[in-house]
């Protein structure tokens, strides 16, 4: 189920993640690939249509992963719009902006994984370990 950019980790009701990169935006770029991952196979994922996603940046690294992953699955959510690549994570004038490359979800082409509602609070960390950033986060699903 998971690739080689994330790793599950044990939770009994929800789905937990750890990803790690070498900076924060790589951290937050491939914690959004692998939400999308975990609803479809990112690797089936077209990258036809291109969206620019901006959530306000308050300075907290915990809030901003949370809020960012939510407005992943918000975007699903409402539009079915599913996340092939994501080129550019940026932070600056307080927001983080992210542009995004991906597709409508269509069921006749993916196979829907599992149920996201949301990325939670619950053991939460966004931390710097050596020469790494590393993010555990608890799905709700």
């Amino acid at each position: 189920m998971e690739q080689d950019f994330y790793r599950i980790i044990e939770h009994t009701a929800d789905i937990g993640i750890e990803v790690s990169a070498l900076d924060l935006r790589e951290l937050f770029r491939l914690a959004g690939m692998a939400v999308t991952d975990l609803m479809v196979n990112v690797d089936e994922v077209d990258k036809e249509i291109e969206k620019t996603i901006i959530v306000p940046d308050d300075g907290n690294r915990e809030s901003l992963l949370v809020d960012w992953l939510n407005e992943i699955i918000f975007q699903f959510e409402t539009d079915k719009y599913l996340i092939g690549s994501i080129e550019n994570c940026n932070f600056a004038d307080g927001f983080l902006k992210a542009v995004c490359h991906g597709e409508r979800f269509d069921s006749s082409k993916h196979l829907l994984k599992s149920s996201i509602k949301a990325a939670t609070y619950h053991a939460l960390e966004v931390k710097k370990a050596g020469e790494e950033w590393v993010a555990r986060i608890i799905l709700d699903v």
